[in-house]
Protein backbone atom coordinates (compact mmCIF):
# COMPACT_ATOMS: atom_id res chain seq x y z
CA UNK A 1 0.00 0.00 0.00
CA UNK A 2 0.81 3.23 -0.59
CA UNK A 3 2.64 5.54 2.12
CA UNK A 4 3.36 8.83 -0.11
CA UNK A 5 -0.16 10.24 -1.45
CA UNK A 6 2.05 11.32 -4.41
CA UNK A 7 2.97 7.51 -4.92
CA UNK A 8 1.23 5.52 -7.89
CA UNK A 9 -0.42 2.07 -6.74
CA UNK A 10 -2.22 -0.63 -8.96
CA UNK A 11 -5.55 -1.03 -8.12
CA UNK A 12 -7.49 -3.32 -10.34
CA UNK A 13 -10.88 -2.36 -9.13
CA UNK A 14 -10.00 1.45 -10.28
CA UNK A 15 -7.73 1.05 -12.97
CA UNK A 16 -4.10 1.05 -13.17
CA UNK A 17 -2.93 4.04 -11.51
CA UNK A 18 -4.74 5.67 -8.48
CA UNK A 19 -3.24 8.32 -5.96
CA UNK A 20 -4.07 7.99 -2.47
CA UNK A 21 -4.96 10.53 -0.55
CA UNK A 22 -3.64 9.20 3.15
CA UNK A 23 -2.01 5.84 4.62
CA UNK A 24 -4.50 2.85 4.84
CA UNK A 25 -4.35 0.60 7.64
CA UNK A 26 -6.01 -3.01 7.64
CA UNK A 27 -7.95 -2.36 10.64
CA UNK A 28 -11.25 -4.76 11.73
CA UNK A 29 -13.65 -3.06 13.68
CA UNK A 30 -17.61 -2.89 14.33
CA UNK A 31 -19.40 0.26 13.00
CA UNK A 32 -23.12 1.18 12.13
CA UNK A 33 -23.97 3.01 8.83
CA UNK A 34 -27.01 5.52 9.23
CA UNK A 35 -28.66 6.60 5.83
CA UNK A 36 -30.34 10.60 6.85
CA UNK A 37 -33.22 9.33 4.36
CA UNK A 38 -34.39 6.27 6.22
CA UNK A 39 -32.18 6.45 9.77
CA UNK A 40 -31.64 2.80 9.83
CA UNK A 41 -28.15 1.66 11.75
CA UNK A 42 -26.85 -0.97 9.63
CA UNK A 43 -24.23 -3.08 11.83
CA UNK A 44 -20.95 -3.34 9.03
CA UNK A 45 -17.19 -4.09 9.75
CA UNK A 46 -14.61 -2.06 8.83
CA UNK A 47 -11.78 -3.72 6.46
CA UNK A 48 -9.32 -0.98 6.22
CA UNK A 49 -9.37 2.84 7.01
CA UNK A 50 -7.50 6.19 6.78
CA UNK A 51 -7.47 9.91 8.24
CA UNK A 52 -10.00 10.16 4.77
CA UNK A 53 -12.07 6.92 4.11
CA UNK A 54 -12.31 3.64 4.40
CA UNK A 55 -13.86 0.25 3.20
CA UNK A 56 -16.72 -1.49 4.97
CA UNK A 57 -18.12 -4.64 4.40
CA UNK A 58 -22.12 -4.05 4.47
CA UNK A 59 -24.84 -6.64 3.91
CA UNK A 60 -26.75 -3.48 1.69
CA UNK A 61 -25.69 -1.81 -1.65
CA UNK A 62 -25.50 1.61 -1.60
CA UNK A 63 -24.99 3.91 -4.55
CA UNK A 64 -22.55 5.91 -4.95
CA UNK A 65 -22.78 9.65 -3.94
CA UNK A 66 -24.95 8.70 -1.04
CA UNK A 67 -24.79 10.90 2.54
CA UNK A 68 -24.31 8.40 4.82
CA UNK A 69 -22.99 8.72 9.13
CA UNK A 70 -20.65 6.02 10.18
CA UNK A 71 -20.22 5.38 13.85
CA UNK A 72 -16.96 3.82 14.53
CA UNK A 73 -16.06 1.48 17.48
CA UNK A 74 -12.19 1.95 17.22
CA UNK A 75 -11.30 1.09 21.19
CA UNK A 76 -12.36 -0.94 23.75
CA UNK A 77 -14.48 1.96 25.21
CA UNK A 78 -17.77 0.86 23.22
CA UNK A 79 -19.92 4.14 24.71
CA UNK A 80 -18.44 6.87 22.63
CA UNK A 81 -18.16 5.58 18.90
CA UNK A 82 -15.94 8.15 16.56
CA UNK A 83 -18.59 9.64 14.38
CA UNK A 84 -17.84 10.85 11.12
CA UNK A 85 -20.07 11.87 8.08
CA UNK A 86 -19.16 10.08 4.82
CA UNK A 87 -20.30 9.70 0.97
CA UNK A 88 -20.48 6.43 -0.20
CA UNK A 89 -17.35 6.47 -3.55
CA UNK A 90 -18.92 2.94 -4.48
CA UNK A 91 -20.13 -0.50 -3.54
CA UNK A 92 -19.49 -3.48 -5.07
CA UNK A 93 -20.63 -7.09 -4.53
CA UNK A 94 -18.34 -9.16 -2.80
CA UNK A 95 -16.91 -12.40 -4.80
CA UNK A 96 -16.73 -14.60 -1.47
CA UNK A 97 -20.91 -15.04 -1.43
CA UNK A 98 -20.98 -17.74 1.64
CA UNK A 99 -21.11 -14.39 4.22
CA UNK A 100 -23.96 -12.26 5.97
CA UNK A 101 -21.32 -8.75 4.52
CA UNK A 102 -22.25 -9.05 0.84
CA UNK A 103 -21.28 -5.89 -0.26
CA UNK A 104 -17.50 -3.94 -0.08
CA UNK A 105 -18.52 -0.28 0.52
CA UNK A 106 -16.31 2.62 0.36
CA UNK A 107 -16.40 6.06 1.89
CA UNK A 108 -14.96 9.63 1.68
CA UNK A 109 -15.66 11.24 4.93
CA UNK A 110 -16.42 14.86 4.61
CA UNK A 111 -13.61 15.85 6.77
CA UNK A 112 -10.59 13.66 8.14
CA UNK A 113 -10.56 11.92 10.88
CA UNK A 114 -6.87 12.95 12.12
CA UNK A 115 -7.82 12.93 16.07
CA UNK A 116 -8.11 8.72 15.40
CA UNK A 117 -5.61 7.89 13.05
CA UNK A 118 -3.66 6.86 16.26
CA UNK A 119 -5.91 4.35 17.45
CA UNK A 120 -6.54 2.74 13.88
CA UNK A 121 -2.92 2.52 13.58
CA UNK A 122 -2.94 0.74 17.10
CA UNK A 123 -5.73 -1.62 16.27
CA UNK A 124 -4.44 -2.56 13.08
CA UNK A 125 -0.65 -3.37 14.76
CA UNK A 126 -2.69 -5.31 17.09
CA UNK A 127 -4.21 -7.38 14.86
CA UNK A 128 -1.47 -7.64 12.77
CA UNK A 129 0.32 -9.73 15.62
CA UNK A 130 -2.60 -11.38 16.12
CA UNK A 131 -2.51 -13.24 12.51
CA UNK A 132 -0.02 -16.00 11.83
CA UNK A 133 2.89 -14.62 9.53
CA UNK A 134 2.67 -16.50 5.85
Amino acid sequence: MANNPEQRVSNPDRGPLERRAARRYGAWAPAYLELPADGIKRLCVTHDMSRVGGMLMTHVHLDPGEPVQVELFLGTDTSHPRVASAHVVRSKRREQRNTFWTFDTALKFDEPIDDSVGVIEELSQKQRDWLPSP
